[in-house]
């Protein structure tokens, strides 16, 4: 944030990422979290409201939802991300792998008006895919992001 230049340093966090659940529904290659492998845990949703009063209360200009393990295994995921646009959460980041993108959480996240969501993919091939993410799942998610496409064109969202 360069402190050392401007002096600036926020009393709050400028971004809060949540991991919802400790699971994932693929095996990558170069997956860094160990947990996944411990038991289940999830974030209950009446900590994820505190949290996001607090940040509501404190100005919380972005939140990161995933990106540590897959957050559409958590069943109120959706909930979780109404709850973040109840609380004036500017800008809401979604990362996912795809796989659970679905017709109704595509629906969710364009009538919500999420604005940025990372779907990660590491290969152009069902092959060297399920080399690094350990299942067969590519035809899948471009299926799934086209899904996400026409429904976000057929509702001119932006």
């Amino acid at each position: 944030m360069s402190y050392d230049i401007n002096g600036f340093l926020p009393d709050v966090p400028l971004t809060v990422t949540l991991e919802l659940v400790n699971r994932c529904n693929l095996n990558c290659v170069m997956c860094y979290t160990v947990n996944h492998g411990e038991k289940k845990s999830t974030l209950g949703l009446d900590k994820i409201k505190t949290i996001l009063d607090e940040g509501q209360k404190n100005g919380l200009p972005a939140l990161v939802i995933g990106l540590g393990s897959e957050p559409l295994l958590f069943k109120g995921a959706k909930e979780v991300m109404s709850a973040a646009i109840g609380a004036d959460v500017m800008d809401m980041f979604l990362g996912t792998n795809g796989v659970l993108l679905t017709e109704d959480v595509s629906n969710f996240l364009v009538d919500n008006e999420v604005a940025r969501i990372e779907v990660s993919l590491d290969a152009a091939t069902p092959e060297t895919y399920t080399k690094v993410r350990g299942k067969d799942e590519l035809k899948k998610i471009e299926a799934n992001l086209r899904r996400l496409i026409e429904i976000k064109r057929a509702r001119n969202a932006t």
